[in-house]
């Protein structure tokens, strides 16, 4: 048996570049000024976790709710995330080759 293994962040998607798309769409629905949006992607470029959205309230005196912040930046994350048609397409050519394939990551970035 033949395996690949490949790394999900950065591999198989672009996780900056769904990051960055995550927090603009929902910095929009939020008419959040540039300050908080850029809070955002330094504060959370790394790793997200629940608890920056209890920071992120904190910080700029907001009465949204912490958990149904988190729920919506995972949700923009997992709308975000694409993977590149070549990318497939590699992958399918793979798996038509008889190779198993196999998906490694952290938990991409969101932990909580």
């Amino acid at each position: 048996m033949r395996l690949a293994l490949f790394d999900l962040d950065g591999t198989l998607v672009d996780r900056t570049a769904a990051f960055a798309d995550a927090i603009a769409v929902l910095s929009s629905d939020h008419s959040y000024g540039p300050e908080i949006e850029q809070w955002l992607l330094s504060e959370l470029a790394d790793r997200a976790e629940r608890h920056d959205f209890v920071r992120l309230r904190e910080a700029f005196n907001l009465d949204e709710d912490p958990d149904h912040l988190w729920r919506i930046y995972i949700d923009r994350m997992a709308t975000a995330v694409t993977c590149r048609p070549e990318v497939l397409e590699a992958l399918s050519r793979l798996k038509e080759a008889g190779w198993r394939i196999g998906v490694a990551t952290t938990d991409f970035g969101l932990s909580g």
